[in-house]
């Protein structure tokens, strides 16, 4: 069963003591603006990846998050924006190994 408590989403397993609490996912009315233009420092090595700049939920409004080098653990899979009966969500890029 799954319940949300302050901001919280909680599983509940019905046949266990277990609970797994995870983020609930901010939600904006509105799409977030365009994407700004980055333009990336040099890489700091080859070993690094450039995570492009992306807009996130705070509260009810989207706040930018700068770009930035990571070192490489795998191939990258970048965020996406996701339009929900609840509002505007993003899903944060990931690795995949």
């Amino acid at each position: 069963m799954l319940t949300r408590v302050c901001g919280l989403v909680v599983l509940l397993a019905a046949t266990s003591w277990l609970v797994v609490v995870a983020p609930a996912l901010a939600q904006v009315p509105t799409p977030p603006p365009p994407v700004q233009v980055e333009k990336p420092s040099p890489s700091p090595g080859p070993q690094f990846v450039w995570i492009a700049g992306h807009w996130t939920p705070q509260g009810s409004q989207w706040v930018w998050i700068a770009g930035h080098w990571v070192e490489a653990q795998g191939a990258w899979i970048p965020g996406r924006y996701q339009n929900t009966a609840q509002g505007w969500i993003y899903v944060e890029g990931r690795w995949k190994k």
